[in-house]
């Protein structure tokens, strides 16, 4: 006997009908995954962070520096003989102090390359990357403005870093420079290190914009340069 149109649908029905509901979901469901992974192949992978990209920036940087040897010369050699010239004219110490003044004199000529290292570098090659056509260039890719003065502070760390342990593994083994013997003043070394470095860094920063030329930037950051070097010990 079939069932008339007053009765209750029977079990076989009831699962014909459970199963197209299930039917239908999974083709819901299906439809959803096809539709989010065409929104993300429309928009492509998902940018690098700003850490990874400033890491990244900085390396290029640091890279650059050390091929151009004309920099790498005239930054490291400057010091590096000026600290030898004068270590071996003046003797003595300071006054009633009991410090001697070859110690006293390499720490301002560890100061002057770092300051050389930064503000000089720093500011010249943000002038040269402006003149050349590179910050034009970086503003059309994905890339942070703030990875890339992120990168120039990474690099002038590094080369400032490099500068300075070269002075004073000359200070130490040439004029008897003594080194700090405590965790303490290790401490302190490294913070003024850290500050000294992103103070010059951003100084020359803020004066890149001043050269009209890249032939006008030597004048515009060797000039204080070399006022500092005149002023400090």
């Amino acid at each position: 006997m079939t069932a008339t149109s007053g009765n209750p649908p029977t079990a076989s029905y009831q699962a014909s009908q459970h199963g197209a509901s299930q039917h239908g979901a999974s083709q819901h469901q299906a439809s959803q995954h096809q539709a989010s992974q065409h929104q993300a192949s429309q928009h492509g992978p998902p940018l690098p962070s700003l850490l990874g990209t400033s890491v990244a920036r900085g390396r290029l940087e640091i890279t650059s520096f050390f091929r151009d040897r004309e920099s790498v010369i005239f930054t490291f050699s400057l010091p590096v003989i000026l600290l030898v010239v004068f270590g071996e004219v003046f003797h003595g110490t300071i006054g009633s102090t009991g410090v001697a003044f070859r110690q006293y004199f390499t720490a301002g000529i560890i100061a002057s390359g770092i300051m050389s290292a930064t503000f000089v570098h720093v500011g010249a090659s943000v002038a040269m990357d402006r003149a050349d056509g590179t910050l034009t260039r970086l503003a059309g890719t994905p890339m942070p403005p703030a990875a890339y003065f992120a990168g120039k502070g990474i690099a002038a760390l590094a080369v400032a870093a490099a500068e300075a342990g070269l002075l004073l593994a000359i200070g130490t083994a040439a004029f008897g420079l003594r080194l700090p013997g405590t965790a303490g003043g290790w401490l302190t070394l490294g913070w003024v290190f850290v500050l000294g470095t992103a103070a010059c860094a951003v100084l020359g920063l803020a004066l890149s914009s001043a050269p009209r030329s890249p032939r006008g930037s030597s004048a515009v950051f060797n000039l204080p340069y070399l006022v500092q070097r005149r002023v400090s010990p």
